[in-house]
């Protein structure tokens, strides 16, 4: 027993000292970043207008090239048409941040960084990422269960200790090569027809984010086919099983593909191969599905509480919310980030998705228009572009994401907006 306590105590002494480790190293590498910014912002005497971007993928760049992100082509158009003036743009785009993280780390941004104006886009991954949700709960005061309260504590926790990240780092390096090597062993991989049905769902999520809304009626009976011959070849593989349902979704046959996102979960070998149903499950939760919606979402939260009641709150245990629980979790967050700047002088803008993102994209203008923020309706002016004869792969990567020339037309309108709101405050002539 003394062995086994000894044991158990040098395990925590070595996890406590790799931990405080890892936030050192993590602390060296922010401040090292913070202070390359730093030096943007001090590199002239009185210190420039400073403008903090904050927001996640659709900030941070994805989908661009190298120094293409919107953040960074807005600083360029500065430098080239307000020689004369010393702006600063500080890209502080986290990808998958959801509003909870971007408040809880809003005063140490703005501390860091001391901006005159905020960009601000966020909202989009609270449908997925439910990370400090409970920071939400606490300041409503609204009622949850001690056992919701508890288990997304824990997963605050689990999400914020660098152990924990580093060890997910290496086993999912680990468990990709088993499930390619796994895929590839169904030949399906290099086949003709297999790569084409997957070229077609991935043009289908594209007209998920506001794409084109052309389906080819035998593009997707001929997927179908295709994936359900893959299950038929080999039963144990989860990514076949997700990708029927998907196309039984685009039917818009809720019940049958919640049906193979659940046989998905079921095959896998380990949690890890199970993620795609898992996860097909969650986006499934949120999508609008008629009559049968409230029966539908129930199965899904029932099976999801099972699944996480077997595998324990490491395998992602969490609350379900609902499309209104985001909703308002999303407005209550927008309301005190402009509270926050507002109360330390700060100007800020707000800027809804390029993409078809209805109930954030609704939200945020809402916000916007109750507090009289200033607010940029990107979805909007990429739909107008795309009537005048721009398509969607001139804007977007097929992920739904812009691509350099995308991220030009929201600096583009940046710009336009921070120059007709005289935020430079330039005298009028």
């Amino acid at each position: 027993m003394k062995r086994i306590l000894a044991f158990l105590i040098g395990m925590f002494a070595v996890l406590a000292a790799l931990e405080a480790g890892l936030r050192v190293w993590s602390f060296i590498q922010y401040k090292n970043n913070a202070a390359s910014a730093q030096v943007l912002v001090n590199k002239k005497e009185g210190g420039p207008y400073v403008i903090l971007c904050l927001g996640n993928s659709y900030t941070a760049g994805a989908g661009a090239s190298d120094g293409m992100s919107y953040p960074a082509q807005l600083q360029r158009m500065f430098r080239e048409r307000m020689k004369d003036r010393d702006v600063v743009v500080i890209n502080g785009g986290i990808f998958i941040q959801n509003t909870a993280e971007l408040l809880s780390r809003l005063p140490s941004d703005i501390e860091q960084f001391k901006p005159d104006l905020i960009l601000l886009q966020t909202g989009q991954p609270n449908l997925l990422n439910y990370r400090k949700y409970t920071d939400y709960l606490r300041r409503m005061n609204r009622d949850s269960t001690l056992w919701g309260r508890v288990n997304c504590s824990l997963m605050d926790l689990f999400a914020e200790s660098r152990v924990c990240r580093l060890v997910l780092l290496v086993l999912d390096k680990g468990r990709d090569k088993e499930v390619r090597a796994r895929q590839e062993r169904l030949g399906h991989l290099h086949e003709e027809r297999y790569v084409a049905a997957e070229k077609f769902m991935d043009s289908v999520s594209a007209m998920d984010f506001g794409g084109p809304r052309v389906i080819d009626l035998q593009k997707e009976d001929a997927a179908l086919k295709v994936f359900l011959e893959a299950v038929k070849n080999n039963a144990g593989c989860p990514l076949n099983y997700v990708l029927v349902g998907r196309v039984y979704e685009l039917k818009k046959q809720y019940r049958e593909a919640l049906n193979w996102f659940v046989r998905a979960v079921r095959v896998a070998p380990d949690l890890s191969e199970a993620a795609g149903g898992y996860e097909a499950m969650r986006c499934l939760r949120t999508v609008q599905k008629g009559q049968d919606e409230a029966v539908l979402n129930q199965e899904i939260d029932t099976f999801l509480r099972d699944l996480d009641k077997k595998n324990g709150w490491c395998a992602g245990s969490r609350v379900y919310l609902t499309l209104e629980d985001i909703r308002r979790w999303i407005e209550s967050d927008l309301k005190q980030i402009i509270k926050i700047a507002r109360g330390r002088g700060i100007s800020i803008i707000l800027q809804n998705y390029p993409v078809k993102i209805t109930p954030v994209n609704k939200v945020i203008r809402k916000v916007a228009a109750e507090l009289g923020v200033p607010y940029i309706s990107h979805f909007l002016v990429f739909r107008e572009r795309m009537s005048a004869g721009e398509t969607w792969q001139d804007l977007f990567v097929p992920d739904g994401h812009c691509n350099d020339h995308g991220y030009a037309v929201m600096a583009e309108e940046v710009y336009n907006k921070i120059v007709a709101e005289n935020f430079l405050k330039i005298p009028v002539r």
